[in-house]
């Protein structure tokens, strides 16, 4: 009996990809512009921005940063407090040196 295992995301993974999607998405819609026209100025097909607004594709930084400059939003806006949903992230606490 021979299964195929199709690779699945966890849910830290899933959400993190769902929610830059949806703020890939707002900020297209802040630029007034189609899909179409926003994959167009991005590089990328219609159908690969759609799947990066879905979460459900991997974007690499390079692309993010390209959607941050055709959007006109900031890059840290793109990505603040996703790092909450990194596997095995902690909280960063600040070290105050001994004077």
């Amino acid at each position: 009996d021979i299964q195929c295992m199709l690779p699945t995301r966890d849910a830290k993974k899933t959400k993190f990809y769902t929610t830059l999607g949806m703020r890939i998405r707002a900020a297209r819609k802040r630029t007034k512009l189609s899909a179409k026209d926003f994959a167009s100025g991005l590089g990328i097909s219609e159908r690969q921005l759609r799947r990066y607004e879905s979460g459900k594709g991997n974007i690499d930084s390079y692309q993010l940063a390209r959607i941050a400059q055709v959007s006109g939003e900031g890059l840290e806006s793109l990505v603040a407090d996703l790092e909450d949903l990194v596997e095995g992230s902690k909280k960063r606490t600040s070290l105050k040196k001994a004077a």
